[in-house]
């Protein structure tokens, strides 16, 4: 395990709309896991919860010009970006619900057209997937149920991933963000979203919301 005080936070190198990246201070050996110590520290938003939020916020954006829905959709999106931006959604639990890295590792960003040094090769990216469904091996249909996973659910979810080779001081660490699509329905939205930020022609989620506040 590397610790997260093995990382640094700084302007991401993946392009021009990106924002903030994290990046190696020192050399990471491969198949190494990153800031298991933070892992159970994750934010975790539980369905119900991420069902309420969504909610506030289709209804204030809907409704921006009546009284106190344009200051709910104030307050909500800056929730709504934190959770697209920086978690990953899943619905292992029935509904969708997300997780949100509380260190470092929420800078990670996508590494385009399988560049990503963090995360298990798939042999899958955003520019050859198939917009129609989700790989089984993304969605995880395959996966035999383990009652230590159900226990350990927090965990598993904000856990496991390692590096897939080498990282050198100074070089940018990247993921891959197609695993982080939890539920299919929004398979197609996510990967159009993901060539558009890899091709320069569309923001990420984070910048976004941060220019919209200037």
């Amino acid at each position: 395990n590397t610790p997260v005080s093995d990382l640094s936070v700084g302007k991401s190198t993946v392009g021009e709309y990106s924002g903030r990246g994290l990046f190696a201070a020192k050399d990471i050996q491969e198949g190494v896991s990153i800031g298991l110590e933070k892992k159970s520290l994750s934010y975790f938003i539980l369905p119900s919860t991420h069902q309420i939020i969504e909610e506030m916020y289709y209804w204030a954006e809907e409704n921006y010009d009546e009284a106190y829905a344009s200051e709910v959709y104030d307050s909500i999106s800056a929730v709504e970006a934190f959770s697209i931006g920086y978690g990953f959604w899943s619905t292992l639990l029935g509904r969708t619900h997300s997780t949100v890295d509380s260190g470092a590792l929420m800078f990670c960003n996508h590494g385009c057209n399988g560049t990503y040094n963090y995360g298990v090769i798939t042999g899958f990216t955003e520019a050859n997937v198939d917009l129609k469904q989700p790989p089984e091996m993304i969605i995880g249909k395959s996966s035999a149920f383990s009652p230590v996973t159900e226990r350990n659910m927090r965990q598993y979810l904000s856990g496991g991933d390692a590096t897939n080779r080498v990282v050198k001081q100074g070089e940018e660490l990247l993921c891959d963000y197609l695993g982080y699509v939890g539920n299919p329905q929004h398979w197609k939205e996510e990967i159009v979203s993901l060539r558009g930020q890899c091709d320069g022609s569309e923001a990420g989620d984070i910048t976004y919301f941060e220019s919209s506040e200037e």
